[in-house]
């Protein structure tokens, strides 16, 4: 740049240069890319609490140690029709299912309704309807038994 450029001269040359390469970049970015989307904006919602979330409902656990003798915790329960149930393995390393061996006359969930195999840390859920007492076992552990009374 020449010396008899004043200063404010030379820094309007500098931003020229500089857009001169900034714009044909940016601008092949987008013809190979496509345009350039935002994300859309989002707004936080509020915890809640599962206690106060009326669709969750409880959890049965199958606990460490299932698979050397340790049953469904609780093996009993009782609930409202419409609960949503779910079954979650924490006995890691040890396959389970649930397998439903009673159901009261009626039910959506058939005699014989059996759950994915659940591996350690899977959960299985399942909604109860129809009022009665309804049995499961896991197939692979002969003593894991369970009952679910569904109160109308």
């Amino acid at each position: 740049m020449s010396n008899k450029m004043s200063g404010s001269t030379k820094m309007v040359l500098v931003l020229v240069v500089v857009i001169a390469i900034v714009i044909p970049i940016a601008l092949g970015a987008v013809l190979i890319n496509g345009p350039l989307t935002l994300p859309a904006k989002t707004t936080a919602q509020p915890a809640t609490s599962s206690a106060t979330n009326s669709s969750a409902g409880p959890t049965i656990t199958i606990p460490l140690g299932a698979g050397s003798g340790a049953n469904f915790s609780p093996s009993t329960l009782t609930v409202t029709s419409g609960t949503m149930i779910t079954f979650t393995n924490q006995d890691t390393g040890v396959t389970h299912n649930i397998d439903f061996q009673s159901v009261p006359a009626g039910s959506t969930v058939t005699s014989g309704t059996t759950s994915p195999n659940l591996k350690g840390g899977n959960s299985y859920s399942v909604t109860l309807t129809t009022p009665g007492t309804y049995t499961y076992v896991c197939d692979y552990h002969s003593w894991m038994k369970g009952t679910i009374t569904v109160t109308g």
